[in-house]
């Protein structure tokens, strides 16, 4: 189920544990509670099952994951996201001589 992580599940590593980062990322950006991301959560399940061009088993890096999470819509209906674009348009109205 997680080949990236095999060799370490196999040692004794623990998925969840394996995954914290993500998790805590996932939970960080979609403001949610990280308790409630299964480890079968097909976003999580993305970022961290990823192939490169070459075939191999490599997760997404924990920057890449972050911005592929802010392009999902569901982003939009967060605080973090909502005060994002805000603030994007306050500074190109600001830039434009619009807003002080």
């Amino acid at each position: 189920m997680w080949p990236t992580y095999a060799e370490q599940i196999k040692a004794g590593s623990d998925a969840r544990t394996l995954a914290g980062s993500y998790i805590n990322l996932y939970a960080k950006v979609m403001e949610k509670d990280p308790t409630s991301i299964d480890l079968n959560d097909p976003v999580l399940r993305g970022a961290m099952t990823g192939v490169d061009e070459k075939g191999n088993f490599k997760p997404m890096g924990l920057w890449e994951f972050e911005q592929s999470l802010r392009k999902k819509p569901e982003w939009m209906n967060t605080k973090n996201g909502q005060d994002t674009t805000t603030d994007v348009g306050v500074n190109v109205l600001r830039r434009m001589g619009l807003f002080a």
